[in-house]
């Protein structure tokens, strides 16, 4: 998720004073005021506690709560205190706003959207509500609506924060000429406005404008808007493309005792450019002390240390850093980042480290760092095809690694290429030599079962137990297997195993409902969907499979009301609508029961 830098939602927090309440209410909510303020948040939410205590009503407490949770990043916390101000005020629009910035911290980007649209639908006339769902679809990936909502906010009033944020966005898809027009226009508005100075002096150093990024760093630092440390990070990178390193020195060294990564880097960056070597190599060990060292952005990092390390004589560190770095971004040892931008690095670490490493180490490590890259990419949304692309270019450097067939093997399982999955596994399962996990039996048994090759598929998942009998998954699935092998018994088992781990799992009681109709068992059917049905009654599927029940048991009237119910909730659930048209008297053909 893009960084939020800044609170949209510009409203501040209720005065000390609160009025309404019973007294200890109020003393226990000044107290956590107090408390949050100065950053004792333990104190303070435990007093926030007692003044809900003793009134559940008290609308700046629960808003005090969500808001220093908000603030403190406890996004759960922040939730249920927004959660309850909606219930208590349904109409105040600022309160879907915080609950919706809380659901797109928390990445379940469709409910900040409901929100937001809530909040417009109340008052579609406040311009940061606009804002704030241009923000949210611009952290979604939808640079086109972003845009569309910023736009409408401009409608309603100029404003400097529309304007920047529609910069943010034209940055990004690489328009700067428009950005930097955008960014013009949010200064018009407020010629002090420190985000808006930031970003065009990002541009402009991009652009290599070195001499006019400089004066807006200047300006920043007279409006006493410098932050520390990345603003001196990034007046300091400008000083160090300029090639004025001793004047970059000043800026990466100024921030005493603190925790940036970067910074450090580029001190050691300087440092190597002045000559100074020991220096140079103290710093990037700091840091890589501050890095998070599972993130491919700091590939140069440890790139440019290897280079460090062998000019100080550490020759076995060197290649170390050269392998990490190899594994992090692949394509580093090109001087490109996984976009394929040039990266400007230090020197050639490979050219310099010949003949302490072989090619085969470096091979390993990319297709390592490729493999990686592609499991996460998978975790992304619609990042399959990504994820296919970099796992591919995993077997380009070793063509015989079994965890790259397996995760391509996955890979294409879940875009329906279930031949060229089964192919996949079977590949790796021959190079693993034994050496197999219960999810590669599980998913080779997935990909058989869906090329109807049940037997097969009830074996890998009976293996994929044998190896782990504490995996939902492996049974749920197996129980499949077994109905489809016409073993009914085994099915009923095997599922009521998987509940046994996943209690009141209801698409899990679903398909027992689906299994007891098969076995004739219709009453045992009806608990299960009756189950379901109590915590849910707006489950479509559940309905018809009780509809199915009550057909068997002669309950016409029941079973087309079911059926019927389970159309209104899902018109595209065929099932219900072929039974339905049968027992209304246009008859066709059995069916099954789920």
């Amino acid at each position: 998720m893009k960084t939020l830098n800044l609170l949209i939602l510009g409203i501040c927090l209720v005065a000390q004073a609160a009025w309404g309440q019973p007294k200890p209410a109020q003393a226990a909510y000044k107290k956590a005021i107090s408390y949050l303020n100065k950053g004792k948040l333990e104190k303070g939410f435990a007093l926030l506690d007692k003044a809900l205590q003793t009134d559940s009503l008290y609308r700046e407490a629960w808003y005090a709560k969500g808001y220093y949770a908000f603030g403190g990043g406890d996004y759960p916390k922040a939730l249920q205190a927004f959660n309850r101000l909606i219930g208590l005020y349904p109409g105040d629009t600022t309160f879907y706003r915080y609950r919706a910035l809380t659901y797109m911290y928390l990445e379940d980007y469709p409910k900040s959207e409901t929100d937001l649209r809530k909040a417009l639908s109340l008052d579609a006339t406040d311009a940061g509500t606009w804002n704030d769902l241009g923000y949210l679809y611009y952290q979604w990936g939808k640079p086109q609506e972003a845009q569309l909502q910023f736009e409408q906010s401009l409608k309603i009033k100029p404003n400097k924060t529309a304007w920047y944020y529609k910069a943010l966005v034209q940055y990004d898809q690489n328009q700067s000429d428009q950005a930097l027009t955008s960014l013009d226009n949010s200064l018009k508005e407020d010629p002090r406005y420190d985000k808006a100075l930031r970003l065009k002096a990002n541009i402009l150093t991009d652009r290599k404008q070195y001499g006019e990024a400089v004066k807006l760093y200047d300006q920043l630092a007279a409006n006493g808007n410098l932050a520390h440390p990345d603003d001196l990070l990034d007046w300091g990178i400008v000083y160090y493309k300029m090639k004025k390193y001793p004047e970059a020195l000043v800026y990466f060294t100024l921030p005493e005792n603190h925790r940036n990564a970067l910074l450090h880097y580029y001190a050691g960056l300087t440092h190597y450019r002045m000559k100074q070597t020991p220096e140079a190599l103290q710093a990037l060990n700091k840091a890589v002390q501050y890095a998070d060292t599972a993130d491919e952005s700091y590939a140069p990092l440890f790139y440019d240390r290897s280079v460090v390390r062998f000019q100080s004589g550490d020759k076995k560190g060197a290649v170390a850093d050269l392998l990490k770095a190899a594994y992090l971004m692949p394509e580093v040892l090109q001087r490109r980042n996984m976009q394929g931008d040039t990266i400007d690095l230090l020197a050639s670490a490979p050219l310099m480290l010949k003949g302490l490493y072989s090619q085969k180490q470096l091979n390993a490590a990319r297709a390592a760092g490729y493999r990686d890259r592609a499991e996460a990419l998978l975790d992304t949304e619609d990042g399959e095809a990504e994820a296919l692309k970099a796992v591919n270019q995993a077997l380009r450097m070793d063509s015989l690694d079994a965890d790259s067939y397996f995760l391509r093997g996955r890979i294409l399982y879940l875009t329906a290429s279930y031949p060229d999955a089964l192919r996949d596994y079977n590949f790796g399962f021959r190079l693993a030599k034994g050496n197999l996990t219960p999810d590669n039996f599980y998913l080779r048994g997935l990909a058989y079962f869906e090329l109807e090759q049940y037997e097969p598929a009830h074996e890998d998942f009976s293996e994929a137990i044998r190896l782990n009998n504490q995996e939902s998954a492996y049974y749920y699935d197996r129980s499949y297997a077994a109905a489809a092998l016409g073993d009914y018994e085994e099915a009923l088992q095997d599922i009521n195993m998987a509940l046994g781990l996943e209690k009141d799992d209801f698409a899990m009681l679903l398909v027992r409902a689906g299994f007891y109709n098969e076995m004739g068992r219709y009453k045992d059917a009806l608990t299960d969907c009756n189950q379901v049905i109590r915590a849910d009654d707006a489950n479509a599927l559940a309905y018809c499979v009780r509809g199915y029940a009550y057909e068997k048991l002669r309950q016409k009237n029941e079973a087309i009301s079911d059926y019927a119910k389970a159309l209104r909730l899902d018109p595209q659930l065929n099932d219900a609508r072929i039974a339905l048209e049968e027992l209304s008297g246009f008859g066709a053909q059995g069916r099954k029961g789920n």
